[in-house]
């Protein structure tokens, strides 16, 4: 069946650096639709998040149209005065109630630090591991000392919810964490599937044993005659 997946993209006025190519933003944007388009099996949703967050798609397989939409997104097009993290997990964890996946992901690409009021990020992680929901978080950016950012929160929210927290400084980091990030997708998927064709075999040979079984017995002392 495949994953359900939805990305969560912080859109705060801190996205606009360019310390990656042309700017923080237009990098996670190019990564992100690389990621869609490589997931052709999975239900892909998209959450975007500043002072307020908002569903940018809902689970879905058209993936044509979700990643137009996900080109489409533009700093202040939301609110992006503070950054809350929070909400942006909250909403993303309300898009995968429609979905009846065995596997269901959250992924988190921020910038900073949650600073707004509502929904704590912890409290949204621990709702997340109750449901077995894995988030993956991407700390995306050069950050001096003194800046706004805590990589701690980042990484207990993964490790709660048996996700991984991964850091990107520059494009080829932010290329190499989603290329990451497909390959445990990829070994996810691939295990399932091997169970359910072990599985598989275990009730064949019994069928094809009565099978040859019910042939033998037809032909000689079950044998009919006109």
């Amino acid at each position: 069946k495949g994953i359900d997946i939805v990305v969560t993209l912080d859109l705060s006025e801190s996205m606009e650096a360019e310390d990656l190519f042309p700017n923080r933003l237009e990098a996670a944007k190019e990564v992100i639709d690389s990621f869609i388009a490589r997931r052709s099996h999975d239900r892909v949703g998209m959450v975007a998040f500043g002072a307020t967050a908002t569903t940018v798609s809902p689970l879905t397989v058209d993936h044509g149209v979700l990643r137009q939409l996900v080109r489409r997104l533009q700093l202040r097009s939301i609110d992006g005065s503070r950054t809350a993290i929070g909400a942006g997990l909250g909403l993303a964890l309300n898009r995968l109630k429609e979905s009846d996946a065995n596997t269901q992901v959250l992924v988190l690409l921020t910038d900073g630090v949650h600073n707004a009021e509502g929904i704590d990020p912890d409290s949204a992680a621990a709702e997340a591991k109750e449901r077995g929901i894995a988030v993956y978080t991407v700390l995306i950016g050069r950050h001096a000392s003194g800046q706004s950012v805590d990589p701690g929160r980042l990484e207990r929210i993964a490790g709660l919810t048996g996700g991984y927290a991964y850091t990107a400084e520059d494009q080829q980091a932010l290329v190499t964490t989603f290329q990451d990030l497909l390959d445990k997708l990829e070994r996810s998927t691939i295990a399932g599937e091997h169970v359910r064709a072990e599985l598989f075999f275990l009730f064949l040979w019994p069928a094809l044993l009565l099978l040859l079984a019910d042939v033998a017995l037809r032909s000689t002392r079950l044998r009919r005659f006109p």
